[in-house]
């Protein structure tokens, strides 16, 4: 028995499956519109993004430029909503705060070069502080607006160490143990007060400084930043101590 297709039949397959075709060709396109839709969307959330981290980034350089040009003053960087000269629509803001927690808790297992049984420095928990031969440490009590203790007490064991004392006497030579940071008076961060301490006895030594009691010693500084755009805010932190081991 033969099927015998007509023209008519043969024209309605043919408009059949051209409509199958450009509805298939219509879901593809939507597809892809779709796609690249969702691409453009990520793409400015990512711009909006990255420069609301370059205005945190830029408070942050503007921030630091002022402390070490300006003094480090407490009292004087706290700025919120500052506009961004560079981009329009971007601000920044930024606070500074004291620092006063120890960069690491000591362990006889796994020694640090400086470290505190706690996290805050006092006189309960002394900053302990390990130089090998030749190495100094200096610490600098040089912002204004914190609170500092009256003196602080540097004490180890054995010879061979000198701690030069500048505040205003300036002070240098061989010391014994214990030695009180500054020798008279009491620590005043407008006279530039700092001392070091200079391993020369040929081992390794470890120092203690304990803060006379009644407030905890001020490590540094904390600077936090946040720089926003459109609906994006981004937050950058650096901290800056008041020691370095050299």
């Amino acid at each position: 028995m033969k099927t015998c297709f007509n023209k008519s039949n043969q024209e309605g397959i043919a408009l059949l499956l051209t409509i199958v075709v450009l509805a298939a060709i219509l879901g593809l396109a939507v597809s892809v519109s779709t796609v690249v839709m969702r691409v453009i969307q990520s793409n400015r959330s990512i711009g909006v993004s990255e420069i609301a981290f370059y205005a945190a980034e830029a408070a942050a350089e503007l921030v630091v430029y002022d402390i070490e040009v300006n003094g480090k003053r407490l009292d004087i960087i706290d700025v919120v909503d500052e506009p961004l000269d560079t981009i329009s629509g971007a601000t920044w803001s930024s606070g500074v705060s004291v620092q006063t927690t120890v960069p690491s808790i000591c362990s006889s297992s796994k020694p640090k070069v400086v470290c505190g049984d706690s996290s805050t420095v006092t006189s309960a928990n002394p900053l302990s502080v390990t130089l090998q031969d030749g190495q100094t440490f200096q610490f600098d009590f040089d912002l204004i607006g914190a609170v500092y203790p009256n003196t602080v007490q540097i004490s180890w064991s054995g010879g061979g160490t000198r701690v030069d004392i500048m505040d205003g006497s300036d002070l240098s030579a061989e010391t014994s143990s214990p030695v009180t940071f500054p020798p008279t008076g009491t620590i005043n961060p407008n006279d530039g007060d700092r001392f070091r301490i200079v391993n020369s006895s040929g081992s390794e030594i470890t120092y203690t400084i304990t803060p006379s009691s009644g407030q905890a010693l001020p490590l540094g500084i904390k600077i936090t930043t946040k720089g926003r755009f459109s609906e994006s805010e981004r937050i950058v932190e650096l901290t800056r101590p008041s020691w370095i081991i050299y």
